[in-house]
């Protein structure tokens, strides 16, 4: 991923979550492991260095261009395309940092796609019957409408907790 302004002899990565675990604010340390490369012309020079997250053990490669701040990181912390609009972006990304929390999850995954719906076009009406017209309007496959309804099933029930009543949009 590009977009990141570090120096290259930082001892510790501000990242605001561990790409492998999600963990907030991680102790990404320096490994001691640092590689120099560059192209086959030696135009394009490259330091790279290895942070290990001290919760999960996962390791986040950096490359810096040249003698730049500006640097790639992989794996991506974000891992989210930049297509994706940016209400139902931030959906996404709760519903990724609540994963430790199934029901908050699961809530906020229904949050995305009914975001990501209104963002199409698709405002009125209860959610499952606009899941329903973008299968139909091409903007989700068949297979994508039933995934999205299974979860905008799983916000109905765990929004009920449990009680009795219809909660399905059908």
């Amino acid at each position: 991923m590009s977009g990141y302004t570090f120096n290259q002899k930082t001892s510790a990565l501000p990242l605001a979550r561990c790409p492998h675990c999600s963990v907030a604010v991680p102790n990404l340390r320096r490994l001691k492991v640092d590689v120099e490369t560059n192209d086959a012309d030696n135009k394009r020079p490259r330091a790279w260095g290895f942070f290990a997250c001290s919760v999960c053990g996962g390791c986040v490669m950096v490359g810096w261009e040249g003698i730049t701040g500006f640097c790639d990181i992989w794996p991506d912390s974000n891992g989210f395309s930049g297509d994706i609009p940016e209400e139902p972006l931030d959906f996404l990304k709760q519903a990724a940092e609540t994963l430790s929390s199934p029901r908050a999850s699961v809530v906020m995954s229904a949050g995305a796609i009914d975001a990501m719906l209104k963002a199409k076009g698709l405002v009125e009406g209860k959610l499952y019957p606009r899941i329903k017209q973008a299968v139909e309007q091409h903007l989700l496959t068949p297979d994508m409408g039933e995934w999205a309804h299974d979860g905008s099933s799983g916000r109905e029930r765990t929004a009920t907790c449990g009680r009795q009543g219809d909660s399905s949009d059908d």
